[in-house]
């Protein structure tokens, strides 16, 4: 089932797996989604030393890819937190007029 996020991400054309990929592509392109499913057939193909080793560096290339989305994740957290602190703005503005409107009919009273 499509959440309503994941459904924003894909009519907006970035989904968490574009992502994933943008990501993972420049670490390890053996691990982005298009080539995963080939990939557990091509281990199993391998000696085990060498499949051992692969094992290994794609352990390594997901921690840095874990490293780089922590970085995107804050960078995203930093976009958010500024248009909050727009919207907060026009709603402030907006609350304030309220406010001098009550204030001026009770002057007209």
């Amino acid at each position: 089932m499509t959440t309503q996020t994941q459904q924003n991400e894909e009519d907006q054309g970035v989904s968490i797996e574009d992502v994933y990929n943008l990501l993972m592509f420049d670490i390890e392109p053996d691990l982005t989604t298009n080539h995963i499913d080939i990939l557990q057939r091509e281990l199993e193909l391998l000696p085990e030393k060498e499949r051992a080793e692969r094992l290994e560096h794609y352990a390594n290339a997901w921690d840095e890819f874990a490293i780089a989305f922590d970085k995107v994740n804050a960078a995203r957290a930093g976009q958010i937190t500024e248009l909050e602190k727009k919207v907060k703005g026009i709603l402030n503005t907006q609350e304030q007029q309220e406010l001098a409107d009550i204030d001026t009919a009770i002057s007209k009273e």
